[in-house]
């Protein structure tokens, strides 16, 4: 019985100690913005913390020509964040936006890891899918799917 009960408490230790660990899409996406409108943003550590971003080289483009483009699209978005005061920006889940605001092509994954970060006074919007607590991609083709640069 004794042994039942220490077990018991290993596993209720362990499961409350991973549950602290995962972020939540919106703390993901805030944290990520968070970080690139502080003007002393690096790449290197948006690619190891806040990006999802394939360490290996691709067929389609370097490391450093992804990590280029990269941070030519974090510059982009940086500026248009950087007129928000704290607060002033909130994050919704994809799933349960208005359907105004749901105007993507998405699988049913991508539509339950997307979350909108939008203005709660001016209209701007900015998407974002999120994988594994970072962010997969926040550019979109065409206004109608991920553009992902990792």
């Amino acid at each position: 019985m004794k042994n039942l009960i220490s077990l018991f408490i290993l596993i209720c230790l362990h499961t409350s100690v991973y549950a602290q660990e995962r972020l939540t899409g919106p703390q993901v996406v805030l944290g990520f913005v968070s970080y690139i409108t502080d003007s002393s943003w690096n790449i290197d550590t948006i690619t190891t913390k806040y990006v999802h971003f394939m360490k290996e080289e691709s067929k389609v483009a370097s490391r450093e020509t992804r990590k280029k483009h990269l941070g030519q699209a974090i510059t982009m978005v940086s500026n248009e964040l950087k007129k928000y005061p704290p607060g002033e920006l909130e994050v919704i889940p994809y799933a349960y936006a208005p359907d105004s605001l749901q105007t993507l092509f998405l699988d049913d994954d991508y539509v339950y890891r997307s979350f909108i970060l939008r203005s709660k006074t001016d209209g701007y919007k900015r998407y974002f899918l999120v994988k594994d607590d970072k962010v997969e991609a926040f550019l979109l083709f065409n206004d109608r799917a991920y553009l992902i640069l990792n």
